[in-house]
């Protein structure tokens, strides 16, 4: 009985003391860590609900963008004339996909998602920017969205400026990032909006520079938004736009310590790899993409491929 007693004590003593180092956990870290007064998954969603016209399709790529989206969409009831639907298709109720899914392949899958976009008569939007590379569709892009348009390949984007884009992507610099999953998320939008912005510039369409020549200024203060317009510039068939690029890339190595991921880092040396290669330097091309594949060796890196080709 003794025994049994010591061992009961020890045990409550050990559960006490666990239960105080969590307090104390919640206590020392709740400043960083309590978001009750956040509004960034809010002003997304509000951007992309103002853009989206009535009746429009979702296709939304990753959790950064389907989950504020699922909350205020289900949970809130905004705009229910809305289709959201998960590219991955396994976090919203309407499935692309199989109930296993998570097994399917990712060849099973954008077949899914081609099939499903070639039998709507809703307009369809995504927010994956790669995407727009693989359904073999004409696009037409407003910063944050593409929209999906008619089934006739064509490597050509057209650009539609979006007031509540351009508010949203001027709000992502005004304010400080405390929380870590913020940060990343601003960042790949700063990102995207940048790619958008370089290919903005690369269309020639001189009225549009002048409306976005504002926004390419606040871009180029950033790390993610050099690299967004540089990568744009890297692929460009302008001679004086490749080397635009290589410009953007020497400026966005001096701040590649707000690179917080190793894909941002390793991105910023494979683009620049992209332009070696693009005028002619191919042995400084190889040691680039060599460099990015080292710092993040994933088969999601296009340096990978490069190297392999």
């Amino acid at each position: 009985w003794p025994a049994f007693r010591r061992q009961h004590l020890m045990t409550g003593v050990v559960a006490a003391a666990g239960l105080a180092m969590v307090g104390w956990s919640v206590l020392a870290n709740w400043d960083a860590n309590n978001r009750s007064g956040s509004d960034f998954a809010q002003r997304y969603a509000d951007m992309v609900f103002a853009v989206l016209p009535q009746d429009a399709v979702l296709l939304a790529y990753d959790d950064s963008t389907i989950l504020p989206l699922a909350y205020y969409h289900f949970v809130e009831e905004r705009r229910p004339d809305v289709l959201l639907m998960s590219t991955g298709g396994l976090a919203l109720p309407d499935n692309l996909h199989l109930p296993t899914s998570a097994h399917t392949t990712r060849e099973k899958r954008l077949e899914a998602i081609h099939e499903f976009v070639a039998e709507t008569e809703r307009p369809v939007f995504h927010t994956d920017w790669g995407y727009a590379a693989r359904h073999g569709r004409k696009v037409r892009d407003y910063g944050f969205l593409r929209e999906v348009l008619d089934p006739e390949y064509d490597d050509t984007l057209e650009i539609r400026t979006s007031q509540a884009a351009d508010e949203f992507f001027v709000s992502l610099f005004e304010r400080e990032y405390s929380n870590g999953w913020e940060l990343v998320t601003r960042n790949n939008h700063i990102l995207g909006y940048g790619q958008y912005l370089g290919t903005a510039f690369v269309s020639g369409d001189t009225e549009l520079m002048e409306r976005v020549a504002l926004l390419r200024e606040l871009a180029e203060r950033d790390y993610h938004g050099l690299i967004g317009i540089a990568s744009v510039f890297a692929v460009s068939d302008n001679t004086e736009r490749i080397e635009e690029a290589m410009e953007l890339l020497e400026m966005a190595e001096l701040m590649k310590g707000a690179a917080l991921t190793k894909s941002m880092e390793a991105l910023l040396y494979h683009t620049i790899g992209t332009v070696s290669l693009r005028q002619g330097r191919e042995d400084e091309a190889i040691a680039f993409f060599e460099k990015s594949r080292d710092i993040w060796p994933h088969p999601d890196n296009p340096s990978v491929e490069q190297l392999n080709r």
